[in-house]
């Protein structure tokens, strides 16, 4: 059984923080942390924008910090509308908001038992402030 929990602490009115624990009755303590990313296909230019394929098969683990003996990921989603979002080969674009220049975001990948924090940035020109504010508990 998992259960997340989102807290939220508001930085300044473009930036919002938002901590959750990932709670496990079991972890996998043989393999390190930079080993078990390895094998989860974890993405280690957090910069990158991928192209389909590696959109698919490479994750975003995150910036790892330990604290107290305690794996903390920490992750920043940066939130633009009104970018360009190419949608064939003949040139069509189309409006839309991206998360880290991506329609969906990235997808983020964490082990139970880790700490987590999340940083959404919403960019100056943005009509809408973007943010996370209710709790989300899930179950396994």
């Amino acid at each position: 059984m998992a259960m997340i929990l989102f807290v939220l602490t508001f930085v300044n009115i473009s930036e919002v923080d938002f901590y959750f624990e990932v709670s496990s009755l079991e972890t996998n303590s043989f393999l390190g942390v930079e080993q078990h990313d390895k094998s989860k296909n974890c993405s280690t230019d957090l910069q990158k924008k991928p192209d389909s394929i590696e959109y698919l098969t490479h994750f975003n683990c995150g910036i790892i910090k330990n604290v107290d003996n305690q794996t903390v990921r920490q992750f920043t989603l940066i939130i633009d509308e009104n970018q360009k979002i190419p949608i064939s080969h003949s040139g069509h674009v189309f409006n839309g908001s991206t998360f880290n220049g991506t329609i969906p975001g990235p997808t983020i990948r964490v082990t139970e038992g880790e700490s987590v924090k999340i940083t959404v940035v919403n960019s100056e020109n943005n009509e809408f402030s973007y943010s996370f504010h209710t709790p989300f508990y899930s179950s396994c």
